[in-house]
């Protein structure tokens, strides 16, 4: 003979779950992770050089210590197909002469970082008795097609050597 069971009905169930402790523990994790985050300096600010307004002035307004400061150096780095560094060449100044630095890669790099630390060096020897030095900027002009590793790495190099204001902006193909 067959014997049928029928279904048990059991009761619900209520897990048990503590979620005090859970919430507790979250937050002690929550308030060590943002009392242990330290930016280094490059993540936290990085200056990016802005175009001129297209048919209008440049953004930049005009500062009337300007004329007292050293002029500026431009960098231009040329990429190869793999967005390495070919090439590097610099200049200080509009209209002056554009000075290649010989080597490709990590050799360019290292070429840039000892001849900006060569000018630097020579400007503060100039105004040595000046109290408040202010280096030049730096204007990164860049390929479209660079790694942005290499990027930051130049700019890390142009730190090092003692540059506070370094500004990427891309290459104008039409020079």
């Amino acid at each position: 003979m067959r014997h049928r069971h029928r279904g048990i009905k059991n009761g619900f169930v209520e897990p048990d779950l503590p979620i005090t402790p859970m919430l507790d523990m979250s937050f002690q994790l929550l308030a060590f992770f943002i009392t242990t985050f330290n930016p280094t300096p490059t993540e936290g600010h990085i200056d990016v050089g802005l175009p001129k307004a297209i048919g209008g002035p440049s953004t930049k307004l005009p500062d009337p210590t300007d004329a007292e400061l050293i002029e500026d150096i431009t960098v231009r780095v040329d990429s190869d197909e793999n967005g390495d560094i070919a090439s590097i060449s610099l200049m200080q100044g509009e209209g002056s002469a554009e000075v290649a630095l010989p080597g490709k890669g990590t050799q360019a790099r290292a070429n840039l970082f000892a001849e900006l630390k060569k000018r630097l060096a020579s400007l503060k020897a100039s105004k040595k008795g000046e109290a408040a030095f202010a280096p030049p900027k730096i204007k990164l002009e860049l390929p479209d097609n660079l790694r942005y590793k290499i990027l930051i790495a130049i700019m890390d190099e142009s730190n090092r050597a003692g540059y506070t204001s370094v500004a990427p902006v891309l290459k104008d193909d039409k020079k």
